[in-house]
Order: C-alpha cells, then sequence, then structure tokens
C-alpha cells in the first residue's frame, strides 16, 4: 500500500469567480421569479378590486431596488478594474 496523501485542490482564481456568478444567477433568477409574481398580483388585485394594493406596491419597489443593486454591484466592480487597469492621463 501506498502512503500517498491527497490534497483537495482549493479553489482559487476563476474557480472562485465561478461559483460566484452562478450563485449570483441562481439568486437572480428566484429574485425575477418573485418580483414577476408580485407584478400579476399588482394585475390582479387591481382588476378585481379596482384599486392598488399598498403592500405589494411597497414590496414591488423594494425587489426592484434589490435586483439595482445586484445589477449595478455586478457592472460597477467591471467599471472599477477597467479604472483601476487605465493609466491616469497627466
Amino acid at each position: 500500500m501506498s502512503d500517498e496523501t491527497f490534497e483537495r485542490p482549493a479553489i482559487t482564481g476563476i474557480g472562485r469567480r465561478l461559483v460566484f456568478m452562478v450563485f449570483f444567477m441562481v439568486v437572480l433568477g428566484a429574485v425575477r421569479f418573485v418580483f414577476w409574481a408580485i407584478v400579476a398580483f399588482q394585475f390582479l388585485s387591481h382588476l378585481f378590486t379596482g384599486g392598488v394594493n399598498p403592500n405589494a406596491v411597497t414590496s414591488g419597489a423594494r425587489l426592484a431596488e434589490y435586483i439595482y443593486r445586484i445589477m449595478e454591484g455586478a457592472q460597477g466592480s467591471r467599471a472599477k478594474r477597467a479604472s483601476a487597469t487605465t493609466p491616469a492621463k497627466p
């Protein structure tokens, strides 16, 4: 028998980025589904009652802000990296 020990390789660099990308895509997909469910609920609520549901409006606005922040963060990190690699003009 051999006494070789096997170490599990650590997730580094691109592997870690891939894990986070997949995680946030799953979260974003779930949030988008909930957002459209709230939109459908608001539509049906307005259709049947003739008025808006203030709780649904507040929830929809908060969820839209959450989606915006996720997308802003994804694009913001790219913009920060691009500006960091671009040399400043004298």
